[in-house]
């Protein structure tokens, strides 16, 4: 599930029993969302859940500006999902927008030490991430086709829902689906 910032804060431990993982937001900066993220990072882990951060990508900064303030907001800790690109808004120049994607990737590939997921739809897909990140994992966004429908054969996440719904969450929650048993899912938070 996505915790984004529609949703209310995640609430008590009985109402996330229907869910595995939680994906927390990471604004630009410092806006007032940054305690909200807080507070649903400690509360995911608490819950026992897994948990992940991802950084809504946009063409108004540079990479590395942007994965420095990811950086600021994300602890480096055992157990959690590695860092995630939400990539979802298309340059005016794709060979600028393909070096600041490279340069936000290796950066948090460097501090994280493992590789980060891509979130993406599939327009970007095909305009940024086929031939050029397919190795990363990938969470392909389509709440209508399967992503293997679309010609991606290798996918990590599928979201498949924009209007889910966890009891306890106010609000509309994404939902994903795993390609994989509960073993390969553990193996992404197998790092420090």
């Amino acid at each position: 599930m996505n915790a984004s910032e529609q949703s209310a804060e995640i609430a008590e431990k009985k109402h996330m029993a229907s869910s595995t993982r939680a994906s927390l937001p990471v604004d630009v900066g410092h806006p007032p969302g940054y305690w909200h993220h807080l507070a649903n990072w400690r509360g995911a882990k608490a819950y026992g859940l897994l948990r992940g951060a991802y950084h809504y990508f946009t063409v108004d900064q540079g990479g590395a500006e942007q994965a420095n303030n990811y950086i600021s907001m994300v602890p480096k800790e055992t157990g959690a999902l590695p860092p995630m690109l939400d990539l979802e808004v298309s340059g005016k120049d794709r060979t600028v927008m393909l070096r600041q994607i490279t340069i936000f990737l290796d950066r948090l590939r460097q501090y994280y030490g493992i590789t980060p997921l891509i979130y993406t739809d599939p327009e970007r897909y095909t305009e940024y991430i086929q031939g050029h990140f397919e190795d990363y994992p990938l969470t392909i966004s389509d709440v209508i086709t399967p992503p293997h429908w679309i010609g991606v054969t290798k996918w990590t996440f599928w979201q498949y829902s924009d209007h889910g719904h966890v009891s306890g969450i106010a609000g509309f929650v994404d939902l994903d689906a795993f390609y994989g048993q509960r073993d390969r899912l553990n193996t992404f938070t197998n790092h420090s």
